[in-house]
């Protein structure tokens, strides 16, 4: 887990009432739980209601997230970009590494959240995410093994 970038931690603490995560894939939803708990706040799995103390909402799916509009007053709504830490602050991420290392990791991963342990098991390998333990190190990330989408099976466009 990384520490929320800094710039997102201002907003976060300036935020009334709800904040909704983001549900893109491994975006650092554990680093929100956290500020949610130690700012106070509850975090919920379900839609909040309106007698909710000031929330962190993590949606179970991007669907979900159409109910956001629904809720009122209007949360701070976040992007799984904004959760992108800053190549600073991805290299502090990796201690014992060197800063070509923890930039290389950065540019292959593009600084997404998810991609920290592969980062930290293979210290300047751009490549990691071909490595057999890979998979391993990724697999709470992943859909489960039946899931269409992964087994490479798109259901056929309509018409």
């Amino acid at each position: 887990m990384l520490p929320l970038p800094a710039r997102l931690r201002a907003r976060l603490h300036a935020a009334p009432g709800g904040v909704v995560a983001p549900a893109d894939v491994g975006a650092n939803q554990p680093g929100l739980e956290a500020w949610a708990l130690s700012a106070g706040r509850v975090v919920l799995r379900r839609r909040p209601q309106a007698d909710d103390p000031p929330w962190l909402w993590v949606p179970a799916r991007r669907g979900d997230l159409e109910e956001a509009a629904l809720l009122l007053p209007a949360p701070l709504l976040l992007s799984g970009q904004e959760l992108l830490p800053t190549p600073d602050e991805w290299a502090a991420a990796l201690p014992g590494q060197t800063p070509e290392q923890a930039a290389a990791s950065y540019a292959a991963s593009g600084g997404w959240p998810g991609a920290l342990p592969l980062a930290r098991a293979f210290p300047g390998e751009p490549a990691a995410h071909t490595h057999p333990q890979a998979t391993a190190l990724l697999g709470p990330l992943l859909p489960p093994p039946n899931c269409a989408q992964r087994r490479g099976s798109w259901p056929a466009p309509p018409g």
